[in-house]
């Protein structure tokens, strides 16, 4: 389902948008959707650190050392994140 979501932003990126989407033959809303998912698919965008998004927060101080024993964080986080944390 859509949900509307309201932006500022500069003039400028306005025009481009607006020039960009007359070329393509789209409007405005469409134009700024492509933006978007190709800034998620894009190398190193949302998309790609995605996979590391589970590592953020293990250093929250709960006395484990994560220099001798990150392999068995990693794994502790990614297990959680799909739900079958031991």
């Amino acid at each position: 389902m859509a949900s509307r979501m309201i932006i500022t932003m500069p003039a400028s990126q306005r025009v481009a948008i607006r020039q960009e989407a007359r070329r393509f033959g789209i409007s405005d809303s469409e134009m700024v959707r492509r933006c978007i998912n190709a800034q998620i698919a894009a190398p190193g965008g949302l998309a790609a650190k995605d996979a590391h998004l589970a590592l953020v927060g293990l250093g929250e101080g709960d006395g484990r050392d994560i220099a001798r024993h990150h392999h068995a964080a990693v794994r502790d986080a990614v297990a959680k994140r799909r739900g079958r944390i031991r």
